[in-house]
């Protein structure tokens, strides 16, 4: 999918939107998308598998969602992620 440029789409930014787990199966149109803000959305740890499908991620913001320290080993197969932004009520040490 193309931006307004013609040029590949590498940032989405979702925060504070209404987005949803069963929504992010979308964003895998994106093929070359480095960036990924999904802050203070409805995310879970069940939207976490579509997320480990887009392995060109570089930067992935989870702050103030739901997704919990569990449900981050879906994220394992991310080998470009380098930036991983989280913070929330479910998160433990």
């Amino acid at each position: 999918i193309p931006d307004e440029r013609g040029g590949p789409v590498v940032l989405v930014t979702l925060a504070t939107t209404r987005v949803d787990d069963a929504q992010l199966k979308e964003l895998l149109a994106f093929k070359h998308l480095r960036e990924l803000h999904l802050g203070k959305t409805k995310i879970s740890d069940a939207g976490l598998h579509n997320i480990a499908a887009i392995h060109t991620l570089k930067l992935l913001n989870l702050y103030g969602t739901n997704v919990s320290g569990t449900g981050l080993k879906d994220l394992v197969e991310l080998k470009n992620l380098a930036e991983l932004r989280m913070g929330g009520p479910n998160l433990s040490n």
